[in-house]
């Protein structure tokens, strides 16, 4: 693996050009993590760091409307080289849409467990939760509750 994860982040749209958090999953079976997120989820993936004696994919950014984060199956970004994912990890996701427009594929995608169903919270937002094969949690969230959008 001879090219930078870091010079191929510099090549994606706003990762590296400015001071930001860049949420990192390591997850091994990335493949299966490109479909889950991809192809059950709908996520925008971006494919940019390869192995170049296997082939597979090293690193991704996946995305929905302008929130996203990375998937690595590198173990520098799991601290060690033998180490495994912090289950108390949350990815939340504040979106533009309606939470009820993703609720019914992501709370139904193959492989992702119900954290909650979709809630109106105390702060006013609507939420729901997922957890993703792996175990990571996917919060959702809106500030639209099912009054408003009956307004």
């Amino acid at each position: 693996m001879r090219s930078s994860v870091l010079s191929d982040l510099a090549g994606i749209r706003g990762v590296g050009t400015m001071s930001d958090v860049q949420p990192v999953l390591f997850i091994e079976q990335i493949e299966e993590a490109i479909e889950f997120y991809r192809d059950r989820l709908g996520f925008n993936v971006n494919v940019f760091g390869v192995d170049e004696e296997s082939g597979r994919p090293n690193i991704f950014l996946a995305k929905l409307e302008d929130a996203g984060f990375l998937v690595s199956r590198v173990p520098v970004f799991t601290g060690e080289a033998n180490s495994t994912p912090v289950s108390g990890v949350t990815l939340y996701f504040h979106l533009d849409q309606p939470v009820d427009d993703y609720a019914t594929r992501f709370l139904s995608a193959k492989g992702s467990t119900v954290d909650h169903e979709v809630t109106d919270q105390w702060w006013g937002d609507r939420t729901f939760a997922i957890r993703d094969p792996w175990g990571y949690r996917l919060l959702f969230s809106n500030s639209e509750t099912e009054e408003a959008m009956r307004d």
